[in-house]
């Protein structure tokens, strides 16, 4: 094995070798690495001292001049310093391109429980559960799938936002409720940070147990009668009433506006949903305002369901 590449390689030869391996790594290498192509540390001194490369830390080296940027490099390297970990909590989202979550260039890395939780590179998060199916590759980068990531966040945001941003990416296709509830399952364990509020996410928005129409529309009513809206006429019938369909839950003809109720905690199947916006968009034709609400926000959120009702009742 060649032992100094000073000694025994030609320079240029060398570098070309050693950004051919870095090219597969995100344009990182660690020093073990180098060593294992032939390069003497005198070698590595002078290739630092250079500006070739650049030091990230704890024995890893991000190429100088990489296409790859360099937060690119740090997230590369963060990585490579700890085997079986994945990209993980906001640094995942943002490579997800979750909404709502903008990139702060921190680096969140999910290791085994084994791992040390020390790195100079970024945050560490130790767990005992880190499944293969809850990895996925973005840009090369080893990240939590989408799922597993929503889940993590679980311990870092919101309810109310986590619920707003569940709806987003449910409704948008880019989650699965089986995977979601899946993979919730296999981390709320007792006393396992983030269970409850997963606990409360996954009642949200992956029980679809159904509720009749009629008491959704009741609870809507009561919700009117609380906060004085008495211009809504129940089961109204629209200018294009056809005789068959198109009966609206509550609406007002004067202003033009239709309040409808979905009759299941969150929202019914894909094929409900294209119905509810074709009904939309023939009201809308019409010149009509719709509005919609789920059963689960006219009872935990009413100040805003009847905020947002007594703006459209109100005249300009």
């Amino acid at each position: 094995m060649v032992t100094d590449t000073g000694a025994h390689m030609d320079p240029v030869a060398f570098d070309t070798l050693l950004i051919s391996h870095a090219s597969a790594t995100g344009m990182v290498i660690t020093r073990e690495r180098l060593r294992a192509l032939g390069a003497s540390q005198a070698a590595i001194t002078r290739r630092v001292s250079a500006g070739m490369l650049l030091p990230l830390g704890d024995g890893v080296f991000g190429i100088a001049g990489a296409k790859a940027t360099t937060y690119h490099q740090r997230l590369a390297a963060a990585v490579q310093q700890r085997p079986h970990s994945a990209l993980a909590y906001e640094t995942a989202a943002v490579l997800h391109r979750v909404p709502g979550i903008r990139s702060d260039h921190a680096c969140h890395l999910l290791v085994p429980i084994t791992h040390s939780a020390r790195s100079p590179i970024g945050t560490i998060h130790r767990t005992k559960h880190l499944p293969d199916c809850d990895v996925t590759t973005i840009d090369s980068l080893p990240v939590t799938t989408l799922e597993r990531t929503f889940c993590d966040l679980a311990s870092t945001r919101s309810l109310a936002f986590l619920r707003w941003l569940g709806e987003e990416l449910l409704l948008g296709g880019r989650m699965e409720r089986r995977a979601l509830s899946s993979c919730a399952s296999g981390l709320n364990r007792r006393g396992r940070k983030g269970s409850t509020m997963r606990r409360q996410l996954m009642l949200h928005l992956c029980d679809d147990s159904p509720v009749v129409s009629s008491v959704a529309e009741a609870r809507f009513v009561e919700l009117c009668g609380r906060f004085g809206i008495r211009e809504l006429t129940s089961q109204l019938r629209p200018p294009w009433y056809d005789g068959r369909s198109g009966i609206v839950d509550f609406g007002n003809t004067e202003r033009r506006t239709i309040v409808e109720v979905d009759g299941l905690r969150w929202h019914a199947s894909t094929q409900a949903l294209r119905e509810d916006r074709r009904r939309d968009r023939l009201a809308t034709q019409h010149g009509w305002n719709v509005v919609r609400f789920s059963y689960d926000e006219i009872v935990t959120r009413p100040g805003l369901v009847a905020s947002e009702v007594l703006g459209l009742l109100t005249p300009p």
